[in-house]
């Protein structure tokens, strides 16, 4: 049965361990390979997470998702052994940024949880867990880490142009390309495709390159599809673990430690899904590589690249799994019911869509992604709360020069006539829109099946007319 705040006084510590730049860990790189990689480090922190805490009597996790884990402990010695092995884990070996802030647990869990956060936010601008090892070029061997060497040269890949860049390599680079190594095929492991291959799935069915995306020698597009959870701001705002706890009839850290995980299984089983649909035709015996690569899937945020035919018939099916997830959600539908939400808000997926060149710069295609699921978001604001359902943009990036999508619209499609603004486009779209869109161009005869998903919809669909 759930105890009241002054019953569950075993627990006087909480503490939050959280990843910092995860953008930037992911897209520092410029391959597909490691950008995966940074994606499966961060992704790797719930796992040796759990693993440490689980080693130390008396901790509890409240939350854990990628990036992101508060740990309760009964006294501050035991708090302090684990953080230093999760620092040591995260910032020695997997060589990522982390925030660490520990607070009293004083009231209710509710309160203690938002002083945790009020106090990471204040650490954020005075970091002390980045990795401190020696990485300048040519650096002399550290006096304070003499077992680990500043950077390692590999003179012989310098006449290989593609290659040349990777010849100088700080000791943080060289361990994370070997982890890389060593976790990228678990990023594919849970599709349907792969699950036969008792060993994971074989790397050579994987996709190692951004051309190993490409649909045909006749372009080099590809599509990043970005997704975003819908109403969980919101419903974050207002919700109180104790009162959610009190209804689920449990703890207030288990009520937290639920949500998050209903979040997060939600969210993996719509990618899973979506997934599983538009690669249903592939076959690993051939020649073609695997044409999804999913980067990032944790909390509410989703990143996908993918071959450009499927973006939209994967964007759509993972829209409409997640919000189907989350309505058979007790866990979260009882959070609704206890922030007065439930039937003004509804837990959707809304997102952006970017048909770029596989030469574009990934950080470029990340802040573009990000404005389409913004210009998503608007149109989802402007729904009635009865009909409230995800939303879609998208844009096909013809010009290589760095743009702003709502900038390009504003100049290239729309007019004024008579002191009237008239737009070219009808974009953002609702998840319902975009089905019957893409069902119309499907059917119709300016727009043969097989390139149907690879047009802006065309001009049958009522929007302007883009390759």
């Amino acid at each position: 049965m759930f105890k009241s705040a002054g019953e569950h006084a075993v627990f006087k510590y909480l503490a939050s361990v959280e990843v910092d730049q995860r953008q930037r860990v992911i897209s520092q790189a410029d391959k597909l390979r490691e950008i995966i990689g940074g994606s499966r480090l961060i992704q790797e922190t719930q796992e040796r997470v759990t693993r440490i805490v689980a080693k130390h009597s008396g901790l509890v996790l409240a939350w854990n998702v990628s990036g992101i884990q508060w740990v309760l402990a009964p006294d501050l010695g035991t708090l302090s052994s684990c953080l230093w092995e999760i620092r040591q884990a995260l910032v020695n070996e997997l060589h990522l940024p982390v925030t660490i802030a520990v607070v009293p647990f004083q009231g209710t869990f509710n309160a203690t949880v938002k002083n945790l956060e009020d106090r990471i936010r204040k650490l954020k601008d005075a970091k002390a867990g980045a990795d401190g090892s020696p990485s300048a070029p040519f650096f002399a061997q550290c006096q304070i880490l003499p077992h680990q060497a500043a950077n390692h040269w590999y003179p012989s890949v310098w006449r290989d142009p593609q290659r040349r860049r990777r010849a100088l390599l700080s000791e943080e680079a060289c361990q994370r390309e070997q982890i890389t190594r060593q976790t990228f095929a678990d990023q594919f492991k849970g599709f349907a495709k792969f699950q036969t291959f008792s060993g994971g799935p074989p790397i050579g069915t994987l996709p190692l390159e951004f051309q190993d995306l490409v649909l045909s020698e006749a372009d080099s597009y590809i599509a990043f599809v970005k997704a975003d959870a819908d109403g969980m701001g919101r419903l974050l705002m207002r919700l109180d673990w104790d009162a959610l706890a009190k209804r689920l009839q449990t703890q207030p850290w288990q009520a937290s430690l639920e949500f998050c995980t209903a979040v997060d299984q939600c969210l993996k089983g719509a990618v899973r899904e979506a997934v599983d649909r538009v690669t249903a035709s592939w076959d690993p015996g051939s020649r073609r590589r695997f044409p999804v690569a999913p980067m990032v899937l944790a909390g509410e945020d989703v990143w996908i690249l993918c071959r450009r035919d499927l973006a939209f018939d994967l964007a759509v099916t993972m829209m409409d799994k997640y919000s189907e997830l989350a309505s058979k959600s007790n866990t979260l539908q009882t959070a609704l019911e206890v922030t007065g939400l439930r039937g003004q808000e509804k837990l959707t997926l809304s997102c952006g869509v970017l048909f770029a060149k596989q030469g574009f710069p990934f950080e470029v295609q990340l802040d573009m992604a990000e404005e389409l699921v913004h210009l998503a978001k608007e149109r989802r604001r402007s729904l009635s709360a009865g009909d409230l359902q995800g939303c879609l943009d998208f844009h096909w990036l013809e010009s290589s020069a760095r743009e702003k999508v709502r900038e390009m619209r504003s100049a290239a499609l729309t007019y004024q006539d008579n002191g009237k603004l008239f737009r070219l486009y009808t974009r953002p779209w609702t998840a319902e829109e975009t089905r019957r869109y893409l069902e119309a161009a499907r059917n119709s005869s300016l727009c043969p099946d097989a390139n149907s998903c690879s047009l802006s919809a065309s001009s049958a669909t009522g929007t302007n007319y883009q390759k």
